[in-house]
């Protein structure tokens, strides 16, 4: 995904734990004076995928467009990780990043998920939030075709492809769960899924403070951990979102 109009300093979003940047689109629509870019994992099954939080920031750095000057780092969940390790990779290249954007992010805790959780997640991911149950079997792979033949997974997505959309999710999934992060300096915004739980905005705020050494900035915005991006929200999310590019 990339537009490339606008004056302004160029915006990246890094894509969440299921790889895909779709998401990110209505804002890259919507977002005017900046140029937008957006970091996607390899969905084909092909390319080897990246087995930590640094490996992925390490490709995207690389991966970065010949621009020179400050740019914007932005992304939700996962992606939100990705983009501090990032940012801290830039800033100690000497390259300025004038702030960077979290959209609920959170540090899991380094207990990984058991494969019933990793395949319910997914399944609720790919989805669009709304949980699916698993047919039974003997192994994920068994289980995910029962779905797909018997017609349970969304529409036009079959075993061919939820099989390396899953590979995606479950190696991006391990890399949050494998994650120290270091402090950062970079100017941070987090937003805040009211909806997700009971004082998510506080208890993000405590979770980030004490690794942000640049300003940091918690706010609430409508909706849960899933539905934060939907169509309903995409309005009101897409002016914070301009009003963090002009500050």
């Amino acid at each position: 995904m990339q537009r490339r109009e606008g004056a302004g300093a160029p915006l990246f979003w890094v894509h969440p734990v299921g790889g895909s940047t779709f998401c990110y689109e209505p804002f890259a629509r919507r977002i005017k004076g900046h140029p937008v870019y957006a970091f996607q994992c390899p969905l084909d099954g092909e390319a080897p995928q990246c087995h930590t939080i640094l490996e992925l920031a390490e490709r995207y750095r690389a991966a970065l467009p010949a621009i020179e000057g400050p740019l914007w780092l932005a992304g939700w969940s996962l992606g939100g990780l990705v983009c501090w390790e990032l940012a801290r990779l830039l800033t100690r290249s000497g390259r300025k990043v004038n702030g960077l954007l979290m959209i609920d992010s959170t540090i899991p805790t380094r207990i990984l998920p058991t494969d019933e959780e990793t395949l319910n997640w997914f399944l609720r991911d790919l989805n669009g939030g709304h949980s699916l149950k698993p047919e039974p079997g003997a192994s994920v792979e068994a289980r995910l075709e029962a779905m797909a033949t018997g017609g349970s997974l969304p529409r036009g997505i079959g075993i061919d492809r939820a099989r390396p959309l899953f590979d995606v999710f479950r190696t991006n999934l391990g890399t949050m769960y494998d994650w120290s992060p270091e402090p950062g300096s970079t100017p941070t915004l987090i937003l805040a899924a009211r909806e997700e739980h009971t004082g998510r905005r506080d208890a993000l705020e405590a979770m980030w403070r004490p690794l942000a050494h640049g300003a940091l900035k918690v706010v609430e915005i409508p909706g849960n951990h899933y539905t934060v991006l939907e169509a309903k929200y995409q309005e009101g999310l897409s002016a914070t979102i301009q009003q963090w590019l002009s500050g």
